[in-house]
């Protein structure tokens, strides 16, 4: 699942993601649109935050891949 999927699934804003995380609403919009991805340490946190393996986490849905 993309980190936006994951976000809406828990009811989260993207403003209540960054605080979870401790991240930039700005980070957390640019991490959901493919412009700029987490980095290891992040994506770690985003696994705990999520309760899933940071393995897990799509980092930009496969439409802006292309």
């Amino acid at each position: 699942m993309t980190i936006r999927e994951l976000r809406e699934e828990h009811g989260w804003s993207q403003a209540q993601l960054a605080d979870r995380v401790g991240v930039s609403l700005k980070t957390v919009d640019h991490w959901e649109r493919g412009l700029l991805q987490p980095d290891d340490e992040q994506l770690k946190v985003l696994g705990d935050v999520f309760h899933l393996p940071g393995e897990e986490i799509v980092l930009q849905d496969p439409i802006e891949q292309e």
